[in-house]
């Protein structure tokens, strides 16, 4: 009852859009008896849109996790007057003031701060955050190493190439957040030309209910013109363009 005042009140208002479209499709499927290809439309639309949503609340989840990875917090060290690091100077410092060229300890089952390059030990580091691989692979003097790494075995001294803001996880979740805002050209277009396509639909649905019983063409039946104007509207309601932006979604989902 909520959905057909809601119907209602959409067709004064001259409201088109898919949902709209959907129920009317939906209620003209009920009145020539095939409830069931009615309900079958709807659990298509509402499937559709319970998948968008739950891909997207993903992707968001992703991204914070993937922000979550870095640690706030590293332990910087110093190299003594004759080049040799001194392991004992380690003093704890925010990972957003550190600079590039900065030494930091990294002790198993940590976390590397910053982007850099190994200068002292060997580790089996993990970067399932980078790649998606989870089986370690061993990390010793002049490997690259990313931020939010996790050295599994080992005591690692890694001097920063990158700062907080430019490290790989940030780069990442940064362009990721910005291509689920930034909506493609294609749905700009489809939202612009929406409603206006929307009443277009409406109106040719309208012409084949009314035109086609002048034409000979039965009023009721699975041949009758109110059964085919009903075909025509689920057929052109653009519900499949409108949710494009879901293929978006869904692989933002799976790289993240």
């Amino acid at each position: 009852l909520p959905a057909f005042e809601n119907l209602l009140y959409n067709l004064v208002e001259l409201n088109a859009n898919i949902h709209m479209l959907t129920m009317i499709a939906v209620f003209s499927t009920v009145f020539l008896g095939r409830p069931l290809e009615g309900a079958l439309l709807l659990l298509l639309f509402e499937a559709a849109t319970l998948m968008e949503t739950r891909l997207t609340v993903a992707a968001r989840g992703d991204l914070q996790s993937l922000f979550s990875s870095a640690p706030k917090h590293a332990l910087v060290v110093q190299r003594l007057p004759g080049g040799a690091l001194d392991l004992t100077s380690a003093r704890e410092s925010p990972v957003a003031d550190l600079s590039v060229g900065t030494l930091t300890l990294v002790k198993a089952g940590e976390h590397v701060p910053l982007d850099g390059t190994v200068v002292h030990g060997a580790a089996a580091v993990s970067m399932q955050h980078i790649t998606g691989e989870a089986l370690p692979v061993m990390k010793g003097p002049e490997d690259a190493v990313p931020a939010g790494s996790l050295n599994h075995d080992g005591l690692l001294v890694v001097q920063a190439t990158k700062t907080a803001g430019d490290s790989t996880p940030a780069t990442i979740a940064r362009l990721t957040e910005a291509a689920q805002h930034n909506r493609p050209v294609l749905q700009h277009q489809i939202l612009k030309y929406k409603t206006p396509y929307s009443k277009l639909v409406l109106a040719a649905s309208a012409c084949i209910a009314g035109l086609l019983p002048l034409l000979g063409v039965p009023l009721l039946g699975v041949s009758g013109s109110l059964y085919r104007a009903a075909v025509f509207l689920t057929a052109a309601a653009p519900c499949a363009l409108v949710m494009s932006p879901m293929a978006y979604v869904a692989a933002i989902a799976a790289i993240s």
